[in-house]
């Protein structure tokens, strides 16, 4: 076909009017899409991008970018905004080099440690960095927030080993929640874990080669600069999540003690997440050892092990709910420094009929309320200074 005959086509086309009406089919659509993208920005913040994918970890925050948190509990005042800092953790300006008369501490943890449910300065560590320099002294103390949702000890290990140890930490300060077991393993479905092969640690990066997660990192850019791309994405996993016929195990409420490994509704599956779990413990306090640093850890809690208006839950599911006993075992046989928050935190809320997990409203289900985190940085405050810590 030569360019005559092209032009004679295009020509036709326009004279029947087809080419007009495409051009303002995809304008007005154009138009549309940015209506939509304006009123996103003015009253939908929650949906700019500040995650961003990675080949280690699984995703991580992207530096200075900008958030805007509604939490899920549907509790009043749950919310939270601000920005990543320079080096995209959610806290405070840091630098790897630390100052001189300086004493830190890195934060790691989970969603319970990241804390978006509440602002930036209502999170335990931010909390426990400012009781900490209350005391006085010639010391100034820094706690550094690496907390991640979705992190186990798989991922906090790797996390520590690429990016944390660069802070030169004086304390490595781990809290671990009872679903970090699953997201250490081969239950975890969205990030890298360990097997056991041959009675050796053997690291699984297989997300990386996933569709779901090529594909995020292609629309990378587009998020970033678009609201309405991260809005359909998000809109999109949430429908096939909806639809989804398998939902992957939790041990939130259903680990049991180590005398109980013959429970049948106890899989081979979750002992062997149990004991991943514990190597890895042992691997990251190697590592932070050979820093020249010392690790402790706090045990977390779920809703069910200590509100108090769950307390028949509690007496229904015992024998699931010992995560905390399990892990303090562990620890103690290692000679780990710990702290288990589980009990401080039930005798609180049975003595004051408070809610440390969720509201009300919710019937308590959740995250820590802002009355849990500021009990927990008080009750890790005094372990560090009971347990000589910190100078």
């Amino acid at each position: 076909m030569d360019i005559r005959s092209v032009l004679n086509s295009v020509g036709r086309l326009f004279k029947h009017g087809v080419v007009w009406r495409v051009a303002i089919v995809l304008i007005s659509a154009s138009i549309a899409c940015l209506m939509v993208e304006v009123v996103l920005r003015f009253f939908a913040p929650q949906y700019a991008t500040y995650v961003r994918s990675n080949d280690i970890i699984g995703y991580s925050f992207i530096p200075r970018a900008d958030y805007f948190f509604v939490a899920p509990e549907d509790c009043p005042g749950w919310s939270s905004s601000g920005t990543m800092n320079s080096l995209g953790l959610r806290d405070y300006e840091h630098s790897y080099a630390k100052e001189a008369h300086v004493f830190r501490i890195l934060a790691l943890g989970d969603s319970y440690t990241e804390g978006f449910q509440h602002q930036l300065n209502q999170n335990w560590p931010s909390l426990l960095e400012k009781r900490l320099n209350d005391r006085g002294g010639d010391v100034r103390f820094e706690v550094i927030n690496m907390g991640l949702s979705g992190m186990g000890i798989a991922q906090e290990y790797l996390l520590y080993e690429n990016e944390g140890y660069k802070y030169d930490a004086d304390l490595v300060l781990v809290l671990f929640i009872p679903n970090d077991f699953a997201d250490s393993s081969k239950l975890n479905k969205n990030g890298p874990f360990y097997v056991l092969q041959d009675s050796n640690l053997v690291l699984d990066s297989g997300f990386k080669d996933k569709s779901s997660y090529r594909w995020k990192k292609r629309l990378q850019p587009l998020k970033e600069r678009s609201y309405l791309v991260t809005f359909l994405v998000k809109s999109y996993i949430q429908i096939k999540g909806h639809f989804s016929e398998s939902t992957p195990r939790s041990f939130d409420s259903r680990t049991p003690s180590p005398d109980r490994y013959q429970d049948t509704d106890f899989s081979l599956q979750e002992i062997e997440a149990i004991e991943v779990s514990k190597r890895l413990f042992c691997m990251l306090n190697a590592s932070v050892i050979q820093d020249g640093s010392r690790l402790a850890v706090a045990i977390g809690s779920t809703g069910a092990q200590v509100n108090q208006n769950r307390s028949a839950e509690r007496m229904n599911l015992s024998k699931f709910l010992d995560n905390d006993l399990l892990m303090q075992e562990f620890l103690e046989r290692e000679g780990l420094d710990h702290i288990n928050l589980v009990p401080i935190l039930r005798e609180y809320s049975i003595e004051n009929e408070a809610f440390i997990h969720g509201c009300p409203k919710n019937g308590g289900m959740g995250h820590w309320s802002k009355l849990g985190h500021e009990i927990v940085s008080d009750a890790i405050n005094q372990f560090l200074i009971d347990q000589g810590l910190i100078p």
